[in-house]
């Protein structure tokens, strides 16, 4: 039953998308990609043809599926790590040369010295390495890391060290029960501020499946 006080009824059309672009448009337009499917490469080779996404016949072989996703995992926490230390240390508030200085720390962090790979990861290395020699200068990069990152608990790291310079011989001297205490230490603080701010776990280095 009408009172007559009812506002009027009124048409809300949902906005024409027609004419407008995404940022996906504008990167496939980057790659010449215009949108018809392309053949795919892995390890330089053709592992799934355009004729094969036309025809719904895209089959990947077991073994390069598990390597896509390792490097996926790999690749995740490169960029996980960069990304929540642009969220904890904005560059737009940074010089250039704090910004270059900045992303210098964290690349310290990653084997090669590299944020995306240009050829799959086939050893165990940086913080993912079987061996503590191995891990210990990537340990103490990511230290030195956390420990500028302005959150609860970075004061703690960066008490923390993973050896002692000894004046004698000029040189550092670390071991494995050092690196491996500041190596707990980091993994606890980097995991607790990752999810604070994220509200899911990140991605940690892991060593290569004995399979693959």
């Amino acid at each position: 039953m009408s009172t007559g006080l009812e506002p009027p009824k009124t048409e809300h059309k949902k906005p024409s998308r027609k004419g407008q672009t995404t940022g996906f448009d504008e990167f496939h337009k980057t790659l010449g990609f215009n949108g018809s499917p392309l053949d795919v490469y892995w390890g330089g080779v053709i592992v799934g043809t355009a004729a094969n996404f036309v025809s719904g016949n895209l089959s990947l072989a077991y073994g390069t599926t598990r390597e896509v996703l390792w490097d996926l995992f790999k690749h995740n926490w490169r960029l996980e790590l960069l990304s929540i230390d642009r969220v904890l240390l904005p560059r737009t508030t940074m010089t250039v040369s704090q910004r270059m200085e900045q992303e210098g720390l964290v690349l310290e962090v990653l084997p090669r010295g590299l944020f995306v790979m240009l050829t799959p990861s086939v050893k165990d290395e940086g913080l993912a390495a079987r061996h503590w020699e191995d891990w210990a200068e990537y340990v103490e990069a990511f230290w030195v890391l956390l420990a500028s990152w302005l959150v609860p608990g970075a004061e703690v790291l960066g008490q923390m060290s993973t050896g002692h310079w000894d004046e004698p011989s000029f040189s550092f001297c670390t071991n494995q029960s050092a690196v491996e205490a500041v190596e707990r230490v980091a993994y606890r603080l980097y995991c607790q501020t990752f999810f604070k701010y994220t509200g899911c776990a990140p991605t940690i280095p892991c060593s290569l499946p004995c399979t693959m």
